[in-house]
């Protein structure tokens, strides 16, 4: 937001600086000023007070079209930095005890990422187990749910009735690295 205000700044002082010399060059004739000496400019050549006006009208309205459109595209660039920084949080992980073949339960880390664009690298720990589940082996995560069954070797001594818990860390498509907590709170990752 700061260079979006920096850059308002400037297109603002840049409008009424061009605004003070067209103003100065029209105002030039009345006060009788000439940049030139007197018959040192044709004006069959140079062109009447008309056709410079109308130059410098032209040359003003592309200036006010082009920051206007460069005014649009940083609006545009912001909201979406605030909806994709709004939705980065959109990720979650957690375990849970399913019954994926019959007469079995098996323990499923389920990842499930509400973004609109896929988390490439991310990381899930899970407790009672030393190594992590990642992008390395298991590739991103996509919108939408994802299951992955979880070997049941490593949870030997996690009670039935109550699954591991697992805390996922992650970055967003910003760049920014989060870590979402057993608990279920988000925090940001320094490095």
């Amino acid at each position: 937001m700061g260079r979006f205000l920096r850059d308002a700044r400037a297109l603002r002082l840049l409008n009424v600086m061009l605004l003070v010399i067209i103003l100065a060059l029209l105002m030039m004739d009345a006060f009788n000023v000439s940049i030139f000496p007197r018959g040192a400019v044709d004006p069959n050549r140079a062109g009447n007070i008309g056709e410079w006006f109308a130059g410098t009208a032209t040359a003003g309205a592309v200036i006010v079209a082009a920051t206007g459109l460069r005014r649009d595209r940083l609006r545009v660039e912001l909201e979406r930095e605030r909806r994709e920084r709004a939705a980065a949080g959109d990720v979650y992980a957690w375990v849970e005890s399913r019954r994926l073949r019959p007469g079995r339960k098996s323990y499923v880390l389920v990842l499930v990422n509400r973004t609109p664009s896929p988390v490439f690298d991310w990381e899930a720990s899970l407790e009672g187990e030393s190594s992590a589940l990642s992008h390395d082996t298991h590739g991103p995560i996509l919108p939408g749910e994802r299951m992955i069954e979880l070997d049941e070797d490593h949870f030997a001594l996690v009670p039935a009735q109550s699954p591991p818990k697992s805390a996922l860390s992650f970055t967003t498509s910003l760049g920014t690295r989060l870590l979402r907590e057993s608990s279920g709170i988000l925090s940001e990752v320094t490095p």
